[in-house]
C-alpha cells in the first residue's frame, strides 16, 4: 500500500492500493474466503453510505457519488 498519495484535510494518510493490488484483494476474498462479488459490492455501498451519514453529522443536503466502471458503483 502507498499511503503517501492521499491525505485527509487534516493530513491523515489514507491507505491506497493500485488497481492490480485491488484485483488481488478481490480474488483472495472470493477464492480464499468464499465471498461473492455482489456481497462485497453490497458491503462497500453500505459502508460508503454510513460514512457519508457520519460525515454530514445531521446536516441536510444532497450527496453525489461518482463511480467508474468495473463494479465500483457497489
Amino acid at each position: 500500500m502507498n499511503d503517501s498519495l492521499f491525505r485527509t484535510s487534516d493530513g491523515t494518510p489514507v491507505p491506497a492500493v493500485t488497481a492490480e493490488q485491488m484485483r488481488e484483494v478481490d480474488r483472495i476474498a472470493v477464492e480464499d474466503f468464499g465471498l461473492g462479488i455482489l456481497q462485497m459490492m453490497e458491503n462497500a455501498g453500505r459502508n460508503l453510505a454510513e460514512n457519508v451519514v457520519e460525515m454530514l453529522a445531521g446536516q441536510d443536503g444532497e450527496v453525489t457519488i461518482l463511480a467508474g466502471a468495473g463494479g465500483n458503483g457497489g
